[in-house]
């Protein structure tokens, strides 16, 4: 309770950082472990650049980091309907349902910890469609974490 309530300290005091999700080094970290499984990956979407098709064999997937605010998530569903179902990979577990529960708590904590210069890595929302020829995706893809990156500077 002490550190949640430094944290909202820290955000009214507005430090002059912003911080977001290194959502590139997240990508590059899922397409190095689908590299491993055999797959060859690819960016072709330009207006969501982290969003990544693997394909080898017969298989055909899709990968997305998404958002707490699940901003992209009805676009990465459209992309995979002809792929397959879309799940969701949050703490080393698939689940069809979006996870909602604690994560926007868990990525204002990363955010504000990093402005006083900690960094914390939190667990990615990964969402993922695959056709059935394709590899688990839940131990191909345990264990990734969304780490923070700096960005520019706040407005005062």
């Amino acid at each position: 309770m002490l550190i949640a309530a430094a944290l909202v300290a820290t955000k009214l005091l507005w430090l002059p950082r912003n911080v977001y999700p290194d959502r590139e080094r997240l990508a590059a970290a899922i397409e190095a472990r689908l590299a491993t499984a055999g797959l060859t990956s690819s960016r072709p979407w330009k207006a969501a650049p982290f969003r990544i098709r693997a394909a080898g064999g017969a298989c055909t997937m899709i990968v997305q980091q998404l958002d707490v605010e699940a901003a992209e998530k009805s676009i990465f569903v459209e992309r995979a309907r002809d792929i397959g179902p879309v799940r969701y990979l949050y703490h080393d577990a698939m689940r069809t349902d979006f996870p909602r529960a604690g994560t926007v708590l868990r990525d204002q904590l990363q955010r504000q910890a990093a402005r006083v210069g900690l960094m914390v890595t939190v667990d990615p929302i990964i969402g993922v469609a695959a056709s059935p020829a394709c590899p688990d995706p839940a131990p191909l893809l345990a264990g990734l974490k969304l780490f923070p990156r700096a960005g520019p500077p706040a407005l005062r």
